[in-house]
C-alpha cells in the first residue's frame, strides 16, 4: 500500500475523530489568527485535543490558510490534492510536504464541498519521519527549523503518491 494510502486512512481517521469527539481544552481559543509579528500561527487541531467547541468554530473557519502557511513557511517541496482526481472524493484533500521540516499538513475545503475548492483549512500535521499525527505546536517547530524558504511552487500531484 502507497504512503499516500496510508496517509489518506489518517486523514479520514482523524476527520471520524473529530464528529466523536476526543479530549478537552479551554474553549476561548481562536481560529487561525495571525501572531504580534504578524506571522501566521497554526491552528489546533483533534491532534491537540481540540474540544467540540473549538471544532465547532474550526468547521466554520472562512480563511484561506494555505497562502497564510506559505507566507509563513514558504512554498512546500510537494502537494498531493484529490480535487481534481477521476471520481473526486466527497471531501477533497490536499496534503503539502516540507521535507526540511519532515512535516505534512493536511487541508479540507472552506465553506461547501461541492462545487470548486474556494480555498483550505488546516486540518492536521503529520510527523512525516514516522507518519504519525502531532500537535500544532510539534508542527510549529518542525517548521521553524526551515532556514531557506522555498519560493517557486511545487506541481501538484494527483493520485496516490506525494514525491
Amino acid at each position: 500500500m502507497s504512503k499516500a494510502l496510508i496517509l489518506l486512512g489518517l486523514f479520514f481517521g482523524i476527520l471520524v475523530a473529530i464528529f466523536l469527539g476526543t479530549g478537552q481544552i479551554d474553549s476561548d481559543r481562536s481560529s487561525s489568527s495571525l501572531s504580534p509579528d504578524n506571522g501566521f500561527v497554526l491552528p489546533e487541531t483533534v491532534s491537540d485535543g481540540a474540544s467540540e467547541e473549538y471544532r465547532s468554530q474550526r468547521a466554520k473557519n472562512s480563511v484561506d490558510e494555505y497562502p497564510l502557511l506559505v507566507a509563513r513557511y514558504g512554498q512546500p517541496d510537494a502537494i498531493l490534492s484529490t480535487e481534481n482526481d477521476s471520481g473526486r472524493p466527497i471531501l477533497p484533500a490536499r496534503i503539502v510536504l516540507y521535507r526540511a521540516a519532515h512535516l505534512k499538513v493536511m487541508l479540507i475545503p472552506i465553506g461547501p464541498v461541492r462545487g470548486p475548492v474556494k480555498g483550505w483549512t488546516i486540518f492536521g500535521y503529520i510527523d512525516s519521519s514516522n507518519n504519525v499525527s502531532i500537535s500544532a505546536k510539534a508542527a510549529s517547530t518542525l517548521l521553524g527549523r526551515i532556514e531557506n524558504k522555498r519560493t517557486s511552487p511545487p506541481e501538484v500531484a494527483t493520485g496516490d503518491t506525494l514525491q
